[in-house]
């Protein structure tokens, strides 16, 4: 009898220590949910963390789409920390970031960390300003597209691959057999097409900064850009990329400004000291710093915290295959991952 007493005491007591225990979490998720609450009603700086290499766009698309719908938040500001990545993936975060930024009208800033070059300067690109330590590690404007052969391979281990298509391109880049040379050229067409681009998009978003540093610092940044030692001049195929002629046309610049923004855009890196002098970052500073002007942008209080949208992440993104899972086979896809058939 006693026994049963006793284990009837200790279950309510640890019944009524788990009823405490949820009570007091519940009250700590509610003052953190009124604190939360509090500081979107006077005004919140949202804070998207873009960490990683660029494969996916759609979580942080939709992270970047819903700060700026909601009302409180008055400011973005985006952490980039990201090698580059995926042509489409790079673009398609650089188009939400300018939908922010012109159609809700709220600033966005851009905070680069270790390394934010390629795809990762892309994306940049559609901030009011971008801030930089000076050992950050940017750049590298351009595309590059790799890939793999497999066709000695199957020789060695006597498989022969059969294909069947339905053009004479369908196959381009298939890693079974060795690419011949009108496929090297179409791709390179593919490239120098996409590397347009990335410079039109440079020279659109920073044409002026770039200029100011010019008149500013023109011996710096012949000093920058000197070629002299880095590479051979008949090496040099991004000036065969595209007219300078034309494309100072079709955005409005000098030839001059195009050749200089040509002369970076060879997929060499700067530091966050170099940038600065070439006019491709605006100011040098850390996280808080970029958290103060985006502060002072939205015309909120300078202590104004961050508040965090940044999407969490699953396995499949982190491989990522996240969005190639519908629609190509996941080996082939992460294969093709791992050993480079990307852009940026």
């Amino acid at each position: 009898m006693r026994e049963k007493h006793g284990c009837l005491g200790f279950l309510l007591r640890a019944t009524l220590v788990f009823f405490l225990a949820a009570l007091i979490a519940g009250a700590v998720a509610l003052a953190l949910t009124l604190a939360f609450q509090k500081t979107l009603f006077t005004g919140a700086i949202a804070l998207i963390r873009l960490e990683e290499p660029i494969y996916s766009s759609r979580d942080i698309v939709e992270a970047i789409a819903k700060a700026g719908k909601n009302d409180h938040v008055k400011a973005l500001l985006l952490r980039i920390d990201s090698p580059g990545g995926a042509v489409g993936a790079s673009e398609e975060i650089y188009r939400e970031v300018l939908r922010v930024n012109e159609e809700r009208k709220k600033p966005v800033i851009v905070s680069m960390g270790n390394i934010a070059a390629s795809g990762g300067y892309y994306v940049a690109l559609a901030a009011n300003e971008i801030y930089a330590n000076t050992g950050t590690i940017t750049g590298s404007i351009g595309v590059i597209a790799t890939d793999f052969e497999l066709q000695q391979l199957l020789e060695l281990l006597r498989i022969k691959p059969n294909v069947i298509k339905s053009g004479e391109h369908k196959d381009t880049g298939s890693p079974l057999r060795e690419m011949t040379t009108e496929e090297r050229q179409l791709l390179q067409r593919l490239v120098f097409n996409l590397h347009r681009q990335f410079v039109r998009e440079v020279i659109w978003r920073r044409h002026t900064q770039i200029e100011k540093a010019t008149d500013l610092d023109t011996e710096r940044v012949s000093e920058i850009l000197a070629t002299t030692v880095t590479k051979s001049a008949t090496k040099a195929i991004e000036q065969m990329a595209f007219d300078t002629v034309e494309l100072a046309r079709e955005t409005g610049v000098s030839t001059q400004t195009v050749e200089i923004v040509k002369l970076m855009a060879d997929g060499r890196i700067f530091t966050g000291e170099q940038a600065y002098s070439l006019g491709l970052i605006d100011r040098i500073g850390n996280l808080e710093d970029a958290r103060k002007r985006a502060a002072q942008l939205a015309g909120v209080s300078p202590n104004t915290p961050l508040t965090d949208f940044t999407p969490r992440k699953g396995l499949s993104s982190f491989l990522g295959i996240g969005e190639r899972l519908g629609n190509q086979n996941v080996v082939v896809s992460f294969f093709r991952t791992a050993f480079g058939w990307e852009f940026h």
